[in-house]
Parts: structure tokens; sequence; C-alpha cells
């Protein structure tokens, strides 16, 4: 007997609280309708979009995916330093080259004990050597693999400023021959 009502009242309970948290199968947005809580709002219509357009978008009008900074300056693909900085640095291990960023990096390369790193920084557009900023970076390591890297010295980073306009020259001597 004390087995029957123990199951009876388990089966009472689990009705009463079974029925009070689904309110008798309704969902909760058709009972907030019935009270008047929510008003009816048409539903809206679903849009689907080219992801790379609105990607390709987005980046030239705000300038960035990540972080929504506008770019300053927009290399387009006629930018003569951009295609001379490239030819100047073919030779070398490019590591990094970001157009819509203006940079360039190259790799370290050289001797084991002596290596060296060059990055092209584009400040504007324009065709002026203020355009431009290089750095340089030397690496030095000795037997132990204990390195030290040092800024390279002015001097070096005009070299390569002054070979990447002498490629500016002969790019556009080549524009104006071809047309």
């Amino acid at each position: 007997m004390l087995k029957i009502l123990k199951n009876s009242f388990f089966l009472i309970f689990a009705i009463l609280f079974l029925s009070q948290c689904s309110s008798f199968g309704k969902k909760d947005s058709e009972i907030a309708k019935k009270e008047g809580q929510i008003d009816e709002q048409p539903k809206k219509k679903r849009y689907k979009f080219n992801t790379d357009e609105k990607i390709k978008d987005h980046v030239e009008k705000e300038g960035g995916l990540i972080f929504n900074k506008p770019q300053k300056y927009q290399f387009g693909s006629r930018n003569i330093i951009w295609k001379a900085s490239l030819e100047a640095l073919s030779e070398l291990p490019i590591l990094s080259a970001s157009y819509s960023g203006g940079v360039i990096s190259t790799d370290w390369y050289g001797e084991s004990n002596k290596q060296l790193r060059i990055n092209v920084i584009f400040k504007s557009n324009e065709i002026a050597t203020s355009s431009i900023k290089i750095t340089s970076f030397v690496r030095e390591c000795d037997l132990e693999n204990q390195c030290n890297i040092k800024n390279g010295s002015e001097n070096f980073n005009n070299q390569i400023k002054n070979k990447i306009f002498q490629k500016v020259k002969e790019i556009n001597i080549a524009q104006v021959k071809n047309n």
C-alpha cells in the first residue's frame, strides 16, 4: 500500500510539474501574444548574399576586416613604387608583402653567422623619396648560436632606397616607350 501511495504521489507531482513547464504544449511566444505582451511583427525576409563581394566592399570602404581601421593610403595596381620595390628586392627571399597595408618585408638572408633583413614601408602613393621608409636589421650570431640584432646603417638604407628609385625610373621610361 505504501508503494502504491508513493507511486501515485510521484505521478501526480510529475504531471503537475510538466504541465506548468510546457503550458500545455504552447510556446512561450504564443502565450505572450495571447496576453498582449508581444506585438506581432512581420517575419524578416532572409537575404542570401555573396560573401566575397561583401568582404571586398568592406575592405574598399573600411580598409580592413579585423580592426575596422580605414587605410590612409590605398595602393592601386598601377603603383610604380610598389612594382619597383618588388623588382629591386627580387633577389632576396620575401617574407611578406602586404599590398593593402603597404609593407614589404624580406626574410633573413646571408651567411650563417651574419644575416640581413629589410623592410619597406609605404607612406604615400606619390612618387617621391619621402613616400617610402627603409629599415634594415643585421643579425650576427656566434658559434654558440647566441645572436645579436642591430639596426642597419642609414647609408645602407639609402642605398636600397636609391636602388628602388632607379627601378622607378626604368619602369617610367618603359611605360613612356610603350605608349
